[in-house]
């Protein structure tokens, strides 16, 4: 008669240490996910806005110092036949028809902008949990290399138990 308790118990373990391992690696993916979908930092998202926002009304300047050009004679009168009214065309860019150029919104009502978003950046309404770009780095960074572990001792594991003829 054969004692297969042994057999059995050595199964036990096999299949105990690869759930152990699934549920590791789940977990480890979950965090990852969480991590990788976390909103910016408030800092970070501040300093991109402005960045976005400077940028577009340095563009718009340009454009609008060449048609203001036309507005003022070079002793600082306004030069004949040329009125405010030009403003409203394409060589501004300002109004389109109907719609506003979001770069000239943002050029003249930026510093606004940025303290609307400032405001918001410090209210509850902002979504919590932030990472800085250096911090979600290093997260996933070290979530990535546990993740490639587990899945390393997961694959010596299947391997080990298929050699023995155990499918897992």
């Amino acid at each position: 008669m054969f004692d297969f308790s042994l057999i059995k118990k050595s199964l036990n373990s096999l299949t105990s240490e690869h759930s152990k391992l699934q549920k590791q690696l789940e977990a480890l993916r979950q965090e990852r996910d969480v991590v990788a979908a976390a909103p910016v930092a408030p800092a970070e998202f501040l300093e991109s806005m402005g960045q976005y926002i400077d940028q577009a009304s340095t563009e718009f300047e340009g454009g609008l110092a060449n048609v203001l050009r036309h507005f003022t004679h070079e002793h600082g009168r306004a030069a004949a036949g040329h009125h405010p009214a030009m403003l409203n065309t394409d060589r501004v860019g300002f109004i389109n028809g109907t719609a506003v150029n979001r770069e000239a919104a943002l050029y003249f009502f930026g510093a606004a902008i940025k303290d609307g978003l400032a405001r918001f950046a410090a209210s509850d309404a902002y979504p919590q949990g932030g990472l800085t770009t250096t911090e979600r780095t290093k997260q996933l960074a070290a979530l990535d290399s546990k993740i490639a572990d587990i899945e390393g001792k997961l694959a010596t594991l299947t391997a080990e138990a298929k050699a023995a003829g155990v499918a897992l």
